[in-house]
């Protein structure tokens, strides 16, 4: 706490590491860059399946007494003894298969959607935007393969989650935190064409049914494009979203690129030579597509940078999401950071910076602790840190009302320093 009685807005890392960790865990945060799947913790995973970390974990779980007040945290003891943290891209994949084999029914959606939003929320989060990729599932577990839900029902899948986590907002120091949803166009299964119209006619048809919901509440505010880079489809997307221009118009992008180096070095495999590569492609239709956000950006060349710089300087709510745990596994950075493109983003000119975690549960971290590291690794201010909480508000796919609520959240902690005990008892 200031003198003044708010927050300390010089206070960094350098300082009191204690106190710039309490006060970034309290501060209203914003989420921007979350995949559903991806950030289903390893816990909720391995009660799901316990052949999900092998035989051993399941021998040492099988110890414990579940109905213990003590379970919880021997449990993550044992989980994270166990886990094997990725050290690649590939790895990465590999985890996302198998958490599809875990979330494999309707039933499970939502009970790890739920999972989701009560962590986000725990750590104070006041604004999250949700993404993931509509899949026809069925309705329970071990039910039976052949009746499948419809797309539709995945999505209200999610809104179920919503509506229960809604009530534990409704109890005594629960945490209001705003939810919306993107959905994901997965350049993985893409390989030609037709596989991306066809994405994208199933996309569009959501959009349009969860653009709110039943009681008017906003839902879907925003597309994704995501999936392994390894795959190479992104360049079929764009050719079919060149084709749906007014769709782009109404539902805002958010587009995965530069996270591997090839990106930004030659064109896509399927396309000619002497075409762009496919980040620069993808900064060029940044206005034609109403693509606002880049993620990731870890290979994004100065060029592509600067064209993306000027295009801020035309269009607010231009932004860069940065996962820091994330990229460093993914990019191959140092351990401490210190050479995150952070530094040449926030140095370089007018677009926002929003902190995000990707996937917290693959990665085990969570959105204080991305933005702690990266506070660390660049000694940012507390101020510092409001500021692209603000930037990410900004660049957020809602309304305009619920942004100035969002930022009157946040300014309102600055002034009164709500301690994060406060809120949640």
């Amino acid at each position: 706490m200031s003198s003044s009685g708010g927050i300390d807005l010089s206070l960094t890392p350098g300082q009191d590491l204690g106190a710039f960790r309490a006060a970034v865990r309290s501060m209203p945060k914003i989420e921007l860059h979350a995949h559903v799947s991806g950030s289903v913790s390893v816990e909720t995973l391995a009660l799901f399946d316990p052949g999900f970390l092998g035989p051993e974990y399941q021998a040492e779980v099988g110890k414990l007494d579940r109905s213990s007040p003590e379970f919880p945290e021997q449990h993550t003891a044992i989980v994270d003894r166990f886990y094997p943290r990725p050290k690649s891209t590939e790895e990465c994949f590999c985890y996302f298969q198998s958490c599809a084999r875990v979330i494999d029914s309707l039933e499970r959606l939502k009970i790890c959607t739920l999972s989701v939003l009560r962590e986000y929320s725990g750590e104070n989060t006041a604004y999250i935007e949700l993404r993931t990729t509509a899949k026809r599932l069925p309705w329970k577990t071990g039910g039976d393969k052949e009746d499948l839900g419809e797309y539709s029902d995945y999505v209200n899948a999610l809104l179920g989650a919503v509506k229960e986590f809604r009530a534990d907002e409704a109890r005594p120091g629960g945490n209001r935190m705003e939810i919306r949803f993107l959905l994901s166009i997965d350049r993985g299964r893409v390989t030609d064409l037709d596989s991306a119209r066809e994405q994208i006619r199933v996309v569009k048809d959501l959009c349009k049914q969860f653009k709110t919901t039943e009681d008017g509440q906003e839902c879907v505010v925003g597309l994704d494009i995501c999936g392994n880079p390894a795959r190479d489809g992104c360049g079929w997307i764009l050719d079919s979203l060149e084709e749906e221009e007014a769709f782009c118009r109404e539902f805002p992008i958010t587009c995965h690129t530069a996270e591997e180096a090839w990106q930004s070095e030659r064109p896509a495999h399927q396309r000619s030579e002497g075409s762009e590569n496919e980040s620069s492609r993808v900064v060029s239709l940044m206005g034609k597509l109403n693509i606002r956000r880049l993620g990731h950006v870890t290979f994004l060349s100065n060029a592509d940078i600067s064209r993306v710089q000027s295009h801020a300087e035309k269009n607010s709510g231009i932004c860069v999401e940065l996962c820091p745990t994330s990229n460093r596994v993914t990019g191959g950075l140092r351990e401490d950071l210190s050479d995150h493109h952070f530094q040449k983003w926030r140095a370089s000119g007018t677009a926002g910076i929003a902190i995000c975690t990707d996937d917290r549960g693959l990665f085990r971290c969570t959105l204080a602790s991305d933005i702690t590291d990266l506070a660390v690794a660049f000694n940012l201010s507390i101020g510092d840190v409001v500021e692209f909480q603000k930037q990410a508000t900004q660049a957020s796919f809602t309304s305009e009302g619920t942004k100035n609520a969002v930022l009157a959240r946040i300014d309102k902690w600055v002034a009164g320093g709500t301690d994060f005990e406060d809120i949640h008892g």
